[in-house]
């Protein structure tokens, strides 16, 4: 029988990507257990890969947070900056492209943020139209 420090060894060199082969070498276990492991365990090392890609992507600040506050930091400075000129300094062309390519960005992010009740898929989470301001009433239940 073999440990739970084994099994623990295997589940995270599995999650970071490695052989069944390299696996095998480094814990002494024989490949035919470890195949039996990566059924028996899938949904350990499944869980381990997410934690390990969430942990990369916090470090690099890929998160989708970090995207949203970056998106909207630049949207803030472009409209900002687009207030200060006059209509007729034009080449405004491509700073009104970069707010429109934020603006798309920074909607497409948040709009895929979910509150999941399980009560019904409501396709817009119960926030209504965010761009035209409409509100969506939810009944809840006391």
């Amino acid at each position: 029988m073999k440990t739970r420090e084994t099994k623990a060894r295997f589940i995270e060199l599995r999650a970071k990507g490695f052989s069944l082969a390299k696996i095998a070498e480094e814990i002494s276990v024989s490949k035919p257990t470890l195949i039996k492991w990566c059924t028996e365990l899938e949904t350990e090392i499944s869980n381990r890969k997410f934690e390990e890609t969430e942990a990369l992507l916090a470090e690099y600040n890929l998160m989708k947070i970090h995207r949203i506050k970056s998106y909207g930091e630049v949207l803030k400075q472009a409209y900002a900056e687009i207030t200060t000129r006059p209509i007729k300094d034009l080449p405004t062309k491509e700073l009104i492209r970069l707010i429109e390519v934020f603006d798309e960005k920074l909607m497409k992010e948040v709009h895929s943020i979910k509150y999941a009740t399980g009560e019904f898929d409501d396709p817009d989470n119960g926030f209504g139209d965010l761009l035209t301001g409409k509100e969506k009433k939810i009944k809840l239940d006391t």
